[in-house]
């Protein structure tokens, strides 16, 4: 049971042996401009909606990251004003003044800074950049005041990470100004 192969014109072999055709150089280039086009359109739109898409997730993650930040910073004033009022209130001190959740509360905004160094993030949050910058200013203070005031040593690293932020968000906006230039 041999099988049968029928040469074409051409020289190629036919389907019927199970060989595969070959084809010319001619027929390879063959392909028209509209073809192209279709192909390039086609990568075109699937990149620009992988960018799309990356570009939602970008702004889903920073605002997250603003949301934290603000429920955080809301806290924390909660958190600062609790002690004295509970004071005034109830006249004693039902909530002790903060010592180390005060350093978590000034970690987060050298997070924040941190996490969005990237330029464009750091442009995005350009409209917060007061807002951390007055939180990072009050847990220095409210730090540098338990600190001394109070004998509370592990404040301490809190007006470290609070000078650190301060000194990272300086040095972002130094960078974005160098890069408008």
């Amino acid at each position: 049971m041999a099988k049968k192969r029928s040469a074409g014109a051409d020289g190629s072999r036919g389907a019927a042996g199970g060989d595969r055709q070959e084809t010319t150089g001619a027929d390879r280039h063959a392909t028209t401009g509209a073809d192209q086009c279709a192909t390039t359109g086609a990568d075109q739109r699937a990149t620009t909606g992988a960018d799309r898409h990356d570009d939602a997730t970008a702004e889903r993650r920073l605002a997250l990251r603003l949301g934290i930040f603000r429920w955080v910073f809301l806290l924390s004033m909660l958190r600062m004003f609790a002690a004295p009022a509970s004071k005034d209130f109830f006249d004693e001190q039902l909530v002790p003044w903060p010592t180390w959740d005060w350093v978590l509360c000034a970690l987060v905004p050298v997070l924040l800074i941190y996490v969005s160094r990237r330029p464009d993030d750091w442009h995005d949050l350009r409209g917060d950049h007061s807002l951390i910058k007055w939180a990072l200013v009050l847990f220095l203070f409210y730090a540098l005041l338990g600190a001394i005031g109070m004998g509370h040593a592990v404040l301490w690293i809190a007006v470290a990470t609070s000078l650190a932020g301060l000194a990272g968000m300086w040095h972002l906006n130094r960078k974005e100004q160098a890069r408008a230039a």
